[in-house]
């Protein structure tokens, strides 16, 4: 495999669970910070290189991908999940979906008025919880719609993440995602200790 190259911004926001997904695939990366985006975002345009002039970009096996769930499906189908069966795959991809939607709504919420952030925690975030958790619930996996870890369960932990940056008992009520989180948790201690040997660098 060529230099795997991820390109965003310096700061943790849509490219975390990528991040996630190349280190739960073993896919060795380099992150490349964003450092002048007028003149990086012009250029991209102007090249093809950023067709929609947006990041996060994965330059992989040859190709210059964009979309994070573009991304998440490359990763998942050619990498960390290529031999899941097609039915689970199905179910990864619809929690996938769910899951980005409770970060984009994250987003708008954080960016948005600050009077309406507490409302959004309070109210539809946890309404769009119950219902990736019910879902979750109903396929009877340990992770995310598949009994090994996969795409979505990166998307979903790192949605968490920056959720609970801003509210840390975010999860407080939901038992199943708390057991999920846990086993995430666990990976994530394997995976830090394993960075240390070799997982990837930073062009700065």
């Amino acid at each position: 495999m060529s230099n795997v190259v991820l390109t965003y911004f310096p700061i943790s926001a849509r490219a975390e669970g990528i991040k996630l997904a190349l280190d739960l695939a073993g896919i060795p990366f380099t992150f490349k910070p964003v450092q002048n985006w007028p003149e990086e975002k012009a250029e991209g345009l102007k090249s093809g290189l950023l067709p929609f002039g947006q990041v996060p970009l994965l330059q992989i096996d040859g190709m210059n991908i964009v979309q994070s769930l573009a991304i998440l499906h490359y990763i998942s189908k050619t990498y960390l999940s290529k031999e899941m069966s097609e039915k689970n795959s199905v179910q990864v991809d619809i929690l996938l979906n769910g899951w980005n939607d409770l970060l984009n709504k994250t987003f708008g919420a954080l960016f948005g008025p600050a009077d309406k952030m507490d409302e959004f925690f309070e109210g539809e975030a946890r309404n769009q919880l119950k219902m990736l958790e019910n879902v979750y619930v109903s396929y009877g996996t340990a992770f995310m719609g598949d009994d090994k870890v996969s795409v979505a369960d990166a998307h979903a932990y790192t949605t968490i993440k920056i959720m609970k940056s801003k509210k840390s008992d975010i999860l407080n009520g939901f038992s199943h995602l708390m057991e999920w989180e846990e086993r995430m948790n666990s990976l994530e201690r394997d995976r830090k200790s394993t960075r240390l040997n070799s997982s990837h660098d930073q062009i700065s």
